[in-house]
């Protein structure tokens, strides 16, 4: 019930005692928002309260921005990995990245190289829409994966300062080609062109896998994908288009 929080201290005491739960972040632009501890990973769902899963004799770390693996013999291991010292163990051996964004500068047309993860805002009043796209690396024993991801999401802001989840019809039109660099093809490129639209459902976020594609089999890839182009679109009744356009021809 955020209209019972009036000011910015009874937020920060609200989360304070629900930080197992809540947490506040300030975005580039200064605006805040009240967020779902690990909001930005889907695996969130799977962790218990150690942030931990467990798949067959592999184990995994959720964290804000990646989910790491190890083996189960080394779960102490990753109980005391966090996001910033898990460079450390990764070095060490005692862990791997198990699913991350893929950041890379690499592409076979420089010209479309459109990178690998954008986000776009439209806000009116007390309303915003926020659209999400972006390219996830995931390495399992049998080789690496790779897919592309959109979330859009509506936010209502009940006083002048903070950001919430609130629940909106939201509609959307999401247009991606992605490139995907194929290890198992000869070393290839792959443009694949995916699409998802939706006329409008009630719901708290809308999002969703529209390609995918395994690069490698039998051992880790190096993720060098990207979007080639793209046009997309989230709204709801509320407010106006988030967009995100480049290399709209290449969708068409």
């Amino acid at each position: 019930n955020y209209d019972s929080l009036e000011t910015i201290e009874d937020v920060h005491n609200f989360i304070a005692v629900n930080s197992k739960y809540l947490q506040m972040i300030t975005d580039e632009f200064g605006d805040i928002y009240v967020e779902p501890v690990l909001f930005q990973n889907p695996y969130r769902y799977f962790a218990n309260d150690d942030k931990l899963f467990q798949i067959g004799d592999t184990v995994y770390k959720v964290l804000e921005t990646l989910t790491l693996g190890a083996h189960i013999d080394n779960m102490q291991v990753l109980m005391n990995v966090n996001e910033t010292n898990y460079d450390a163990f990764l070095n060490d051996g005692f862990v791997f990245i198990f699913s991350s964004v893929v950041v890379s500068d690499q592409s076979e047309d420089l010209g479309n190289n459109c990178g690998t993860w954008k986000e776009a805002r439209n806000t009116n009043g007390r309303d915003r829409t926020y659209l999400r796209i972006a390219v996830i690396d995931e390495n399992y024993h049998g080789g690496t994966n790779q897919w592309t991801h959109f979330i859009v999401r509506p936010y209502y802001r009940p006083g002048l300062v903070v950001w919430y989840w609130c629940k909106r019809t939201i509609s959307c039109d999401i247009n991606i080609a992605t490139g995907y660099y194929i290890y198992n093809q000869a070393n290839t490129w792959e443009r694949v062109i995916a699409r998802y639209t939706n006329p409008g459902t009630l719901a708290w976020s809308l999002s969703g896998i529209v390609s995918s594609r395994w690069i490698s089999l039998g051992y880790w890839a190096t993720p060098i994908a990207h979007f080639d182009g793209y046009d997309c679109w989230g709204k709801t009744p509320s407010t106006g288009k988030a967009e995100l356009t480049c290399n709209t021809h290449l969708v068409q």
